[in-house]
């Protein structure tokens, strides 16, 4: 019964800590199934951006087209007019160059022949996903999977309890039933119980093997128990066989006897000593269960919060998004603006040039409004003072504009982070709680049998392993509290707008900065989940930061 006691025990922590896993693994995969859709819909925006670009690239392409036939057919006729359409030509020439820095993505194309343009967005995101570095290492669906497989080994585990406290009952009975229905019940237990056992093996054979090594190390005391409970008249100085078969030879005589031992007084004794070690484990009990309801409340809070601040995380990058594309669509319908200025600019001079005067004071007017329209077209997108008034900006520029649509999305995606550390903190101390509480009515179950039975040998058995296992519950929750606790709410604060920083940093190829952001989130919080992903990233080809933070 002990035997099948300690594996009871030890098998409801397995299952409570498969279980609590297998929670571990749902939080993260929704923090990641959150990171998927933040990325999902900054591709998206970008794929919505670039067909829009490709479509007006595509119609600037086309009047060019056009305008060049036009040019060549009345260049000999009517030289004036072609030389008109060849500045035509170079304005629509300009306004396509105007546009290639705002392309995104690499799924456009436009044929060179024809000038018929097609957009493979299928492609476009396959490259965005390929080096984003939300999506590189692991997936919500492949975590998900894996929390599944630990759910059902957890549930496989329970079930070996249901059957190991099934063959503890049968063993019970078995003590006081008469003799041939003890027996019965005895092999019963046996059977179930070795059972029981062998299937925890085949389902988790790594946290089984040190239930084998526990059940051999009570078998050999058991063993010993009762092979001195057989020779206590050799210990007591009484006459014994030679040939008792044992462990161990016993002598037949000892020359000094050893003073008797007074059964009764031992008797009265145990159940005293064993009153009090119940008394003490049901207080302990207590205590645990009171810790156990902390633990899964503040669990549930940090959950909570994460899910809450995953959502924000969302419409925060929704937003900006959204206020970013605004901005840079204005800007580059500003540029587009001033192009289109200058050309007219260009036009107005060689008018002038072929005294042309009516049309070149039309032009000099058409060159000003544009231009005036430009300044405050830039003015309204509120990235000009960045991106420089009037300037023809390239794509690196833009990028660095864009990287900042992340910045509160990435800082509300760390505080998720923090929020879920905190409730697996708290997860795994209400798990642990669990296997404590279950530890201890063992050893109260086991504690009471030793008061009951009155062979001195399974007395003793019996009270050493419920002791022992008090003992280890004690040992246990110490353990418990000396675990390295989450990260306070100013730690977090803080190492998410580090983080936050580090992501746009990236963005911008500012990797120097990065690597030091980085490094900082990862010295303030050693339990940040999406670690690996930073140390992947910065190790990346397309950073070449170097070193790794192991």
């Amino acid at each position: 019964m002990a035997v099948v006691s300690l594996a009871s025990a030890y098998t409801t922590y397995i299952a409570t800590e498969r279980g609590d896993q297998a929670g571990a693994l749902d939080s993260i995969a929704s923090q990641q199934s959150a990171e998927e859709q933040q990325a999902e819909q900054q591709f998206d925006a970008k794929v919505a951006e670039d067909q829009r670009l490709l479509a007006r690239y595509a119609a600037y392409d086309q009047t060019q087209r056009r305008t060049r036939r036009d040019a060549a057919a009345v260049r000999t006729s009517d030289p004036g007019q072609a030389s008109w359409l060849d500045l035509q030509e170079q304005a629509d020439s300009d306004l396509q160059r105007a546009l290639n820095p705002f392309f995104r993505t690499v799924g456009s194309s436009v044929n060179t022949n024809t000038g018929a343009a097609t957009y493979d967005d299928e492609l476009a995101k396959a490259v965005m996903r390929m080096w984003d570095w939300r999506l590189f290492r692991a997936d919500s669906a492949t975590t998900r999977e894996l929390a599944a497989t630990t759910r059902a080994r957890a549930t496989s585990i329970v079930l070996v309890v249901v059957v190991l406290v099934l063959a503890l009952f049968l063993l019970t009975l078995a003590h006081v039933a008469a003799t041939n229905a003890g027996l019965a019940l005895a092999v019963l237990g046996t059977l179930a119980a070795t059972v029981a056992i062998v299937r925890f093996f085949l389902v988790d054979a790594a946290a089984a093997a040190p239930l084998a090594l526990a059940i051999g190390l009570v078998a050999l005391i058991a063993i010993i128990l009762v092979r001195l409970s057989r020779d206590r008249r050799w210990f007591s100085g009484g006459e014994m066989s030679a040939t008792l078969p044992g462990l161990i030879d016993v002598p037949a005589t000892v020359r000094t006897p050893l003073p008797p031992v007074d059964a009764e007084e031992v008797g009265s004794r145990l159940p005293q000593l064993v009153a009090v070690v119940i008394a003490a484990a049901t207080l302990l009990a207590a205590g645990v269960g009171y810790l156990h309801g902390e633990a899964a409340l503040r669990s549930d809070g940090q959950a909570w919060i994460a899910r809450e601040l995953g959502v924000r995380a969302i419409g925060a990058l929704r937003s900006a998004e959204e206020n970013t594309a605004v901005g840079v669509g204005k800007f580059e319908l500003a540029l587009t603006q001033r192009v289109a200025g200058w050309n007219a600019a260009q036009q107005q001079a060689y008018a002038k040039s072929i005294g042309d005067a009516t049309r070149a004071a039309q032009l000099q007017r058409d060159a000003d409004g544009w231009l005036a329209l430009a300044d405050s077209t830039e003015q309204g997108s509120g990235i000009a003072g960045e991106l420089g008034q009037g300037s023809v900006c390239d794509q690196a520029a833009l990028e660095r504009i864009r990287a900042g649509v992340s910045q509160e999305s990435a800082r509300l995606a760390a505080l998720q982070d923090a929020a879920n550390a905190a409730s697996r903190h708290w997860s795994e101390h209400a798990a642990a709680y669990v296997s404590v509480l279950a530890w201890l009515t063992v050893a109260a179950y086991l504690l009471g049998l030793a008061v009951v039975f009155r062979e001195r040998a399974v007395r003793a058995l019996l009270s050493t392993v419920g002791v022992v296992m008090v003992a280890a519950s004690v040992v246990w929750i110490g353990s418990v509290w000396a675990q390295p606790w989450p990260a306070s709410s100013d730690v977090a604060d803080r190492s998410a707008s580090t983080f936050a920083q580090g992501v746009v940093a990236l963005v911008r190829g500012e990797n120097a900065t990065a690597e030091a952001r980085f490094t900082e989130v990862i010295a303030a919080r050693p339990d940040f989940v999406m670690r690996g992903r930073i140390e992947h990233k910065r190790s990346s080809p397309q950073v070449r930061l170097g070193r790794r933070v192991s």
